[in-house]
C-alpha cells in the first residue's frame, strides 16, 4: 500500500469512529430530552390535579358543613356585640375589663413590630 492510500484509510476510519460516537451521544441526548419532557408533562398534570383538589377542599359550602358538624359554631347574635366603651371601661361603675398594662405592652409591641417590618421592606 502506498502512503497516501494508508493515510486516506486512517482518516476515513477516524472520521467513521467519530461519527459513530457522535451518533450515540445524540441518541442519549434525545432520550434525556424525552425523559425531561415526560417529567414536565407529569408534573403539570399533578399540579392540575392538586389545584382541583385544593379548590374542592376550600369550597365554602363544604367548609360550612364541616364547621357545623365538628365545631358547633353558630352565627353571631346581636346580644354578643358590645361597644368599645364597654370593653375598655368594663361594666358601668366597675374596673376595666382588661389589664391596662398588658394592653399597653401589646400595643407597643405591635407598633414596634409593624414599624420594624415597614422599615425592613
Amino acid at each position: 500500500m502506498r502512503c497516501p492510500t494508508f493515510l486516506f484509510v486512517f482518516i476515513t476510519a477516524g472520521v467513521g469512529l467519530g461519527l459513530f460516537q457522535l451518533k450515540y451521544q445524540v441518541m442519549n441526548l434525545e432520550q434525556d430530552h424525552h425523559r425531561i419532557r415526560k417529567t414536565i408533562r407529569e408534573t403539570n398534570e399533578s399540579i392540575h390535579v392538586l389545584r382541583a383538589e385544593w379548590a374542592h377542599l376550600n369550597d365554602p359550602k363544604r367548609l360550612q358543613s364541616l364547621c357545623e358538624r365538628y365545631l358547633a359554631v353558630s352565627s353571631i347574635q346581636g346580644s354578643q356585640l358590645v361597644s368599645l366603651q364597654q370593653v375598655t371601661d368594663g361594666e358601668p361603675g366597675g374596673a376595666p375589663g382588661y389589664d391596662r398594662g398588658a394592653m399597653d405592652q401589646l400595643v407597643a409591641d405591635l407598633v414596634s413590630d409593624t414599624t420594624l417590618a415597614a422599615l425592613n421592606e
